[in-house]
């Protein structure tokens, strides 16, 4: 059995012997020109698959084939790279040291920007939330507004508000920068159409309760910003419901530099008012229309138009009016006809 592997191993020794022929070697150290030792350098031959890497102290060793013009590059981050061309003989060693030079790379600034709230008295809302509350009047933002510390109102029918005991007139509302003088149209909650505001269409809700900036006007009680969205993709929605339906459109044009916000709403207040005290022909209907269109000229320079278009169809006449009064012992009724 011993010399059956015993002459194994001389069978196989000429073979190892003729595959080193062909070889060639190349070693060395690695260091910057700090005379410091570069761990973990990359070491290939350019358009091979021979490579290695530097030890801990920055030496290596690395097998070529000979008679061949190679070149070999060494690369590590935040170095140059290094390209050394050589050409051995078959069984040659050559001891190869290499500095790198430390490079540095500038990198393009990444800039986060944010509208930034400038005083502490103004109160960032969510637009999101919206969709989550209930909204009996003619809008959905003011109804939201309406649950802030220190906002009330008097009727649920109605979109307008108070803060602090103030008047309803005595609250400023802004689009986009815009102010807007008659949110509502009619006064009356059982009458109000639709809210200036499209609720489809806003990106940001700044509210104050008081002590805003000169910015906003001159009213005493409240100041609500109002910002829409700045469309990036295109994006449309479609709701329908007993009282009313709206859809909005949203979207860029010419590589990116022309946006587009639409929006379009329907309400219909004859359910709500058919179940009222005073009876008679309630056929009150709104339609409005908004569109938003932006142009950017360059980075720096925007040109915005903003239109709005409203039809508001009362059609109210009431007839009777039946309300009930009083205690168990003295019960009443009161029946009040309307003419005219």
């Amino acid at each position: 059995m011993k010399l059956r592997h015993t002459l194994l191993i001389l069978l196989m020794i000429p073979f190892v012997l003729f595959a080193q022929k062909d070889v060639s070697m190349i070693y060395g150290k690695v260091i910057d020109n700090k005379n410091n030792v570069i761990e973990l350098v990359n070491i290939a031959v350019m358009g091979t698959s021979y490579g290695t890497s530097s030890n801990s102290r920055g030496q290596y060793e690395l097998i070529l084939p000979a008679d061949t013009t190679l070149e070999v590059v060494y690369s590590f981050i935040g170095y140059q790279q290094e390209t050394k061309t050589v050409k051995l003989r078959s069984g040659e060693k050559l001891k190869l040291d290499v500095v790198m030079q430390s490079m540095s790379t500038m990198l393009p600034d990444a800039v986060v920007s944010d509208r930034q709230i400038n005083s502490a008295t103004i109160t960032r809302i969510d637009a999101r939330k919206i969709d989550f509350v209930p909204s009996g009047g003619a809008g959905g933002v003011e109804d939201l507004v309406k649950t802030l510390p220190g906002v009330s109102s008097t009727n649920e029918l109605s979109s307008q508000y108070n803060v602090r005991g103030g008047n309803f007139d005595e609250n400023l509302i802004y689009i986009n920068g815009i102010e807007i003088y008659k949110p509502f149209l009619v006064g009356s909650g059982q009458q109000e159409g639709l809210s200036t505001i499209n609720p489809k269409l806003v990106s940001n809700i700044d509210f104050s309760a008081g002590g805003f900036s000169a910015e906003y006007g001159d009213k005493l009680s409240s100041a609500l910003d109002i910002t829409y969205k700045k469309p990036l993709l295109p994006a449309a929605s479609l709701s329908l419901s007993f009282l009313g339906a709206e859809a909005h459109a949203e979207g860029t044009v010419a590589g990116n530099r022309l946006s587009y916000l639409l929006g379009v709403r329907y309400k219909n207040n004859k359910y709500v008012l058919g179940g009222m005290e005073t009876k008679g022909t309630y056929q009150p209907n709104f339609t409005d229309f908004q569109g938003l269109l932006s142009y950017n000229i360059s980075p720096r320079l925007e040109i915005s138009a903003f239109g709005y278009f409203s039809r508001n169809n009362y059609m109210m006449i009431p007839e009777t009016r039946e309300t009930d009064f009083g205690n168990i012992q003295a019960s009443y009724r009161l029946k009040v006809y309307f003419d005219g």
